[in-house]
């Protein structure tokens, strides 16, 4: 596990550990974690974010100076369509939802996930959206509520600090999974306090069998 580049120390990441992350950058906005070449914010609390290790993850600071973000050495642009949303999310401290999957011991495809700590708004739901035996519509665009062939698990128990929370799947096999996040937040348009309903979803994993 890494933070902005530096290993951290392996006797304390261990598999299922807690662990207390921090960064102590100037203008320390947010903390992101690095999934294939996608950031998702873990945690908004930059002093003090507690979470369960689960994975190999690689975390870097977001920066904020006059409200222009910055995250490994890339700053943030509202002329880039991908950019615009990160910035919308990060401006309402947005939750983002990641996950982390693997085949356990037992050939169960587990995978593991959270939605970022700290955020500002009212999370009401979690879960894990699921395909099996179609990885091939396992696309950003299908593998939605509502997609072909998706069904999905509401997490019962997520950790009451991190709000981590997993999905196994029997035997393996093949199968898709994606972490969701509900929630509600005042976007501040109106003047009637009105909540905003919203949900976000996380990376897509994939195992083939």
């Amino acid at each position: 596990m890494t933070v902005d580049g530096v290993t951290q120390s392996t006797t304390d990441t261990h598999f299922d550990t807690k662990f207390v992350l921090s960064s102590d950058v100037d203008n320390a906005y947010a903390i992101a974690v690095k999934i294939g070449d996608e950031y998702y914010v873990a945690s908004y609390n930059t002093s003090n974010y507690p979470f369960y290790v689960v994975g190999n993850a690689d975390f870097y600071t977001i920066t904020e100076t006059d409200g222009t973000y910055t995250v490994n050495g890339k700053t943030l642009s509202v002329e880039d369509k991908s950019d615009k949303e990160f910035i919308r999310k990060l401006d309402n401290k947005l939750p983002f939802v990641y996950s982390y999957s693997f085949m356990d011991n037992n050939g169960d495809y587990m995978t593991y996930s959270a939605p970022s700590y700290g955020s500002s708004a009212a999370i009401t739901e979690l879960g894990t959206l699921y395909i099996k035996s179609n990885n091939a519509s396992a696309t950003e665009d299908n593998f939605r509520f509502g997609g072909t062939g998706v069904g999905l698990i509401t997490a019962k128990n997520p950790d009451e600090l991190s709000q981590q929370y997993y999905l196994g799947v029997r035997n393996g096999g093949e199968v898709a999974t994606r972490a969701y996040v509900k929630y509600s937040y005042n976007d501040g348009m109106n003047s009637s306090n009105t909540k905003v309903q919203s949900v976000d979803y996380g990376n897509i994993c994939i195992n083939n069998g």
